[in-house]
């Protein structure tokens, strides 16, 4: 049998039509003379058209699997049981691709409103649902979610991002109360709450529980957060809460520990001054004061003391720490007196601290329960303190939180005084133009 002969007789029609290229064949789409031993036949019934593999003159995509080719005259008679079967690699389908691909849905490269890099276009960003801004998941899983919860929120398009959920609290801060009856105008009030809640904590090192603490100081609404033993240097980021500001004061004498962080709501209007930021004599402390009324502000202080390692007397210079009539102070004092710490006995620190409180008219608002455990002994111990004026003591309320991972265990208090919300608004730079070289 010759060889036009030899091929499956069950597709006799294939047999007589199907031609080998003798290398003088041309492509019947750009009409260049195929190479010796390639090209594809029309498998339509008597034609002869001859064809390139490549996707320009076939037709054929890259990830297309051809059963029977057919020419362009020929392609429309095509029947439905042999169309042409299009697979991925991962053998799925490929019309999300050939969608992406056509001129009017390739969508345009955007930044992610978080990390501020491009996100791929393959990748299907999460957009919010107020400003439109884009996100790669990864970023929103970053912000507290499970990947779970962030697919739930693409497929609702009811995500938001940050910047709209504080202009949202913003905004329901700022019009509280709108909706309610009007009221005489000498009945209207500009503060917003009543209380300022305020959380010390002796983190023993951030990094590692920062994210936990992140989630309580926002379900426990925390207004002022006084952290000490941050345990960060120059080298570290400084770590954000979403809608607080921070003030920070690393340890700058080179030795490992210490170091305090401060976070103040955004809608708290505060004040910060370099100098305010004072170590000496082992007493590290920072200071920044909050406005509450037209012409009165709060300060608050946090303080770290480190214990006394050695055997001799030690020199406090407390002085430096700012005390009057509207200053708070709040810390790791390492000191232990009946006047605060009811289960370990008094030693000379806590007895100078004792006479440097009664001597600067102040007042402690521990309730003598223990603040911290010790690791080997697991004996308890009350070194956190939290101070105030005589005149606001009978105004704080204090208690203890629930366990973040330190030694130390939260201390919430919170103080009776109607707070403004007010947004910080920082000033305009203005560019010096004369006198310029």
């Amino acid at each position: 049998m010759c060889p036009n002969h030899s091929a499956v007789t069950t597709n006799a029609v294939r047999v007589d039509t199907r031609r080998a290229n003798t290398g003088r064949e041309s492509c019947s789409r750009c009409n260049i003379t195929l190479r010796m031993g390639t090209g594809i036949n029309c498998e339509a019934d008597q034609c002869t058209a001859m064809c390139h593999r490549k996707t320009q003159c076939s037709g054929i995509g890259r990830y297309d699997t051809v059963t029977n080719w057919r020419c362009m005259e020929h392609r429309a008679t095509l029947p439905a049981h042999e169309e042409v079967q299009r697979v991925t690699v991962a053998g799925r389908t490929v019309e999300d691709m050939e969608r992406r691909t056509e001129p009017n849905e390739i969508r345009e490269k955007c930044t992610c409103c978080q990390c501020k890099k491009t996100i791929a276009a393959r990748l299907n960003p999460v957009v919010c649902a107020q400003c439109r801004a884009e996100c790669h998941k990864v970023c929103v899983t970053r912000l507290g979610l499970t990947r779970d919860q962030v697919e739930a929120l693409m497929e609702h398009q009811s995500w938001t991002c940050p910047n709209c959920e504080q202009r949202a609290r913003h905004t329901r801060s700022t019009h509280a109360g709108m909706d309610e009856p009007i009221e005489p105008a000498q009945n209207i009030k500009s503060t917003t709450r009543n209380h300022i809640r305020v959380m010390q904590w002796n983190a023993d090192g951030i990094a590692t529980k920062f994210t936990e603490l992140s989630d309580r100081v926002k379900s426990l609404e925390v207004d002022i957060i006084l952290i000490q033993e941050s345990k960060l240097r120059k080298k570290n980021p400084t770590p954000k809460i979403t809608g607080y500001s921070c003030v920070r004061a690393d340890r700058t004498d080179g030795r490992a520990g210490g170091g305090l962080l401060s976070y103040i709501k955004e809608d708290i209007l505060y004040e910060k001054r370099p100098e305010w930021n004072r170590q000496a004599e082992g007493v590290e402390s920072s200071s920044f004061r909050i406005r509450v009324g037209k012409r009165k502000w709060l300060s608050f202080t946090n303080i770290y003391i480190p214990p006394n390692r050695g055997h001799g007397e030690e020199e406090l210079v407390l002085d430096l720490i700012p005390t009057g009539a509207n200053c708070f102070c709040a810390g790791d004092f390492n000191a232990h007196s009946a006047l605060w710490d009811s289960v370990q006995p008094g030693d000379s620190r806590g007895d100078r601290i004792e006479e440097w409180i009664a001597d600067r008219e102040m007042a402690c608002g521990n309730d003598g329960s223990s603040t911290c455990v010790n690791r080997s002994t697991g004996v308890g111990s009350s070194p956190d303190i939290f101070l105030a004026p005589i005149s606001w003591i009978s105004r704080t309320e204090w208690s203890l939180g629930e366990d973040l991972g330190s030694d130390h265990t939260p201390v919430i208090v919170e103080i009776s005084c109607e707070l403004p919300a007010t947004k910080q608004v920082q000033a305009r730079p203005k560019w010096k133009n004369r006198n310029v070289d």
